[in-house]
């Protein structure tokens, strides 16, 4: 007589190895989501850091005056005029605003740490210039812009 089939004993080492593989293979994929995650989030403040720049460099070429810089630290506030439109970037909580003659809109999604302006004195050529500043998403960046006579 010959036995066919596999013991109890068998079938448990089975099912008990099986475990294990896939408790591996889920901890594997848990790890690479939680990466993708991280990395979404780094680009999007990547992009999100670039637009603001962008903004307020184009903002800054088609200023009509001398921006004024008010308050200190990372909450100051760039008050400037592009024609006959009042314009404001600020920061408010953990977002960056923009202002068109009092209106305000969000210009960030991701958490923004700071938002720093200074003006920049004349110069030979120069009649004015800024200095801005942002963290957003942990991520630092900055411009220098001047205004020539």
């Amino acid at each position: 007589m010959t036995k066919r089939g596999f013991t109890l004993f068998e079938v448990i080492i089975y099912i008990a190895l099986l475990s294990m593989l896939m408790t591996g293979a889920l901890a594997a994929a848990w790890a690479l989501l939680g990466s993708s995650g991280q990395s979404n989030d780094a680009v999007t403040a990547d992009i999100e850091e670039s637009f603001v720049m962008q903004k307020i460099l184009r903002t800054l070429t088609e200023a009509t005056t001398t921006p004024t810089v008010s308050g200190a630290g990372c909450t100051t506030t760039l008050a400037l005029v592009v024609g006959a439109d009042h314009i404001v970037f600020k920061r408010d909580n953990d977002s960056l605003e923009m202002g068109e003659n009092g209106s305000f809109v969000p210009l960030t999604a991701v958490g923004a740490s700071c938002l720093q302006f200074s003006v920049l004195p004349p110069a030979t050529g120069v009649s004015w210039g800024v200095a801005a500043t942002t963290t957003i998403g942990g991520e630092t960046s900055g411009l220098l812009y001047y205004e020539n006579i």
